[in-house]
């Protein structure tokens, strides 16, 4: 790649992540073990800085638990160099009614989690305020008190890191501290600047035209596979047109991620409202073009894992999510560089909060619901289960019933009126619903208080709920 073997290639990127995650540590003071050689394995898991859901934070423990029985490095892949928009913590709120809330800790907009500043000690508190207040709603005291911990690391992580990314990462460790891990960190924006990465970039960047072209055949292969519709879906295809060819990767000017295309004729790379790089053709001279710019260019989704899987790790551990897009990976590894792609595996959790809330079931709502339904449109059969002597006296309702029956009867004869007769048996069945009235109502309560209770169920058995809430020793234990 880029000149380079690619096994000569593998082993600087290996050098150069464990160093990276060695200075992060110790820059962001969290525990970690000392890289063995590079040689030894790296297993690898990564997700973007954000207060996720324990299905998420199973791959950090999982990954750490393979180095504590085989050896080898533990490595998390913090892509701080996606779009950060809102970050907010997940929590069940009791106030008139259970329902999920997200508790905003910072608004990132178009800029990447690198690029967002660390929350002020004011947000912070506004933060744990608000988060607090919705978890001592809960009926449990356990999620709360989690919560009252979490907000100590995050007080103390943003009041001496530089970024949003760094803030979270920080004060995730810190709260993760009683499990015991110590697995590395690797920041994608630190990362992308590694002689390593610019050589993998440059030398994808020399190929843009063949890599769009099985990169485009196999998102659309994989969109008719599982008819899928979205032309965002798995990813978008890479943009071709005239000389220029979009290429994955994405620049970062003023903080916001911008399109690249690259022009190989010419040897130029076009950067979104940001002018031009001469670049040259050759993938070492576009590796100095791009190193002497003082551009700074970050992975897109399948370069991201591309480069780690190729490059760095001996086994990339995705979620559930992750792992679907990864058989265009292969695909495209396969295609491009004629080889057999590296292995990843898979790890998910679903662990919800300890809060014993019976669901109502779907058979009862339905059930009352046609109940609903049958009062409307034949009340008259709801008469023996809700007569109860009043509005109506018992011989005007079998006077109502049996005028209904001649109209249904008269309907069904040949040449009648059936839109006179259908306006008569409606006035009918709205005299004798005022006789189940009692039951209606009844009915419609009933479906209230069992509609209220399944959305409790829903909000408190979210698995989405976030990390800040669950105790890290027992999600350590869940994973095994």
């Amino acid at each position: 790649m880029g000149g380079v073997p690619l096994r000569a290639l593998r082993e600087q990127a290996r050098e150069e992540a464990l160093r990276l995650s060695t200075r992060t540590c110790e820059r962001l003071g969290v525990s970690w073990a000392e890289p063995v050689q590079p040689a030894a394995p790296i297993v690898m898991t990564g997700h973007q800085p954000e207060l996720f859901h324990p299905g998420v934070w199973a791959k950090h423990f999982a990954v750490q638990r393979y180095v504590d029985e085989n050896g080898g490095n533990a490595l998390e892949l913090v892509v701080d160099s996606d779009r950060c928009g809102t970050l907010a913590l997940r929590v069940p709120c009791v106030r008139e009614r259970v329902r999920r809330h997200d508790v905003v800790l910072a608004d990132g907009g178009d800029a990447c989690y690198a690029c967002v500043p660390a929350p002020s000690r004011d947000a912070v508190e506004r933060f744990v305020r608000e988060a607090v207040i919705c978890a001592e709603t809960l009926p449990v005291a356990g999620p709360g008190e989690r919560l009252a911990r979490f907000a100590g690391c995050l007080r103390d992580a943003a009041s001496c890191t530089a970024n949003l990314a760094e803030t979270v990462v920080a004060a995730r460790r810190a709260y993760e501290r009683p499990a015991g891990t110590t697995y590395g960190e690797v920041f994608v924006s630190e990362q992308s600047a590694t002689p390593g990465f610019l050589t993998f970039a440059a030398h994808l960047v020399s190929e843009a035209r063949r890599f769009a072209e099985v990169f485009n055949e196999e998102v659309r292969a994989y969109r008719a596979r599982w008819r899928v519709r979205s032309a965002a879906h798995p990813f978008p295809e890479l943009h071709v047109e005239g000389g220029a060819v979009e290429v994955p990767l994405w620049a970062l000017v003023d903080g916001t991620r911008r399109a690249i295309a690259f022009e190989p004729e010419d040897g130029v790379l076009r950067v979104q409202g940001s002018g031009i790089l001469r670049a040259g053709s050759d993938p070492r001279e576009i590796f100095r073009a791009i190193a002497d710019s003082g551009l700074k260019i970050v992975p897109r989704a399948v370069s991201l894992t591309m480069f780690q899987r190729l490059c760095v790790a001996d086994l990339f551990v995705h979620g559930i999510g992750g792992s679907k897009y990864e058989v265009i990976t292969d695909r495209v590894i396969e295609r491009w560089l004629g080889i057999s792609p590296p292995p990843y595996a898979v790890v998910s959790l679903t662990m919800r909060l300890p809060v014993g809330v019976a669901s109502s079931s779907e058979e009862e709502l339905s059930a009352l619901r046609h109940a609903l339904h049958v009062a409307k449109h034949n009340p008259d059969k709801l008469l023996k289960e809700a007569w109860t002597g009043a509005p109506l006296d018992q011989d005007a309702i079998e006077e109502l019933v049996e005028r209904k029956q001649q109209l249904v009867a008269e309907a069904a004869a040949p040449g009648a009126d059936k839109r006179a007769i259908g306006e008569a048996i409606r006035e009918v069945n709205a005299k004798l619903r005022t006789a189940i009235e009692p039951l209606v109502s009844e009915i419609e309560q009933r479906i209230e208080r069992l509609e209220a209770s399944r959305q409790e169920h829903e909000a408190f058995s979210d698995r989405e709920c976030s990390f800040p809430l669950f105790d890290p020793l027992e999600v350590a234990e869940a994973v095994g």
